[in-house]
């Protein structure tokens, strides 16, 4: 439970503080299909995208399914 929260505040803290192709912290700008939904999913790249709006937006030739991308490099306890 803890590092499900800790990935998800992670994914928020980047989403919010990441400039997408010198468009500053306005994320949710650069693609007017790209809502503030969070609704993960995992593309067919391996990243895990805000929602499939913005999955889409980034990469229209991307297939994606629910939920994030799994993560081989965490070490997960319990």
């Amino acid at each position: 439970m803890n590092t499900k929260c800790l990935v998800l505040l992670l994914l928020i803290s980047a989403a919010s503080a990441a400039p997408v192709n010198g468009k500053g912290n306005d994320f949710f700008s650069y693609c007017s299909t790209c809502t503030g939904s969070f609704q993960p999913v995992c593309g067919s790249d391996g990243r895990t995208y805000w929602n499939e709006q913005c999955a889409l937006c980034f990469h229209p030739d991307i297939t994606f399914s629910s939920g994030f991308c799994p993560r081989l490099d965490l070490e997960l306890e319990g």
